[in-house]
């Protein structure tokens, strides 16, 4: 959540520290990918999209859509508007399983990494609906904010297992793939961003570096001595 916080767009993964030749045997976790084929292809582009949930049931399937948008993507929706949220269950071997569906979100608001620990599991839930077996339920009346925000959904079925869903961002633009144009520092008192290659980006502490396609809103060019070769 935290990290979610600070504008990353990261999706869940689950697994185990395994020492041994017993891969996938020994927990029932598993990482789902949402693709329209298992070609090494296919399934790299899933990925690198945010398109995984994370279940410990290994059979257990878990979507989450906004507004017609897949979990990973993002949608541009009014402010108060109200968002179309949709979950789809499947559980093969447990069709008539009970689920309470737990909807979480949070604005990308930056913060010191020293708040890092402050979250607990309840944070940013604003929402929990109940369901019973598969199918593809409705989440209603969730408006959107002013701010960029971001949304997932945990579930949990008959009590015991869990999911996670990746997010899906509203008015927050994914990073396109590839070189990024802009580079910042997540100080909140910076006023200024800084362009590919400028020399000031150097100075800036590997844990405060931020990048993307979109500067941050609020701040201007930094007067940018751009290092020799780097334009």
């Amino acid at each position: 959540y935290f990290y979610l916080m600070q504008g990353f767009h990261i999706s869940p993964s689950v697994g185990q520290d395994n020492h041994y030749k017993t891969w996938g045997k020994t927990t029932d976790a598993r990482v789902g990918i949402v693709t329209t084929s298992l070609s090494e292809a296919n399934i790299f582009e899933a990925i690198r999209l945010n398109r995984t949930f994370a279940t410990e049931d290994k059979n257990l399937k878990v979507i989450l859509y906004i507004n017609d948008q897949l979990m990973g993507g993002s949608v541009i929706a009014d402010e108060e508007s109200e968002l179309k949220i949709q979950v789809f269950i499947n559980d093969e071997d447990e069709d008539d399983a009970e689920y309470e569906i737990n909807l979480y979100a949070g604005e990308i608001n930056p913060e010191l990494s020293t708040h890092a620990t402050d979250w607990k599991a309840t944070d940013g839930l604003i929402e929990t609906v109940s369901a019973t077996g598969n199918g593809l339920f409705a989440i209603p009346s969730i408006f959107c904010g002013k701010k960029p925000e971001f949304y997932y959904v945990r579930i949990e079925q008959d009590g015991t297992d869990l999911a996670w869903t990746a997010p899906v961002w509203v008015n927050e633009i994914r990073p396109a793939v590839g070189e990024p144009n802009f580079f910042w520092t997540a100080n909140p008192s910076s006023k200024v961003y800084h362009l590919p290659g400028c020399i000031a980006v150097g100075r800036i502490k590997p844990e405060n570096l931020r990048s993307g396609a979109i500067p941050p809103e609020g701040r201007t060019q930094h007067a940018c001595v751009i290092e020799e070769g780097d334009h």
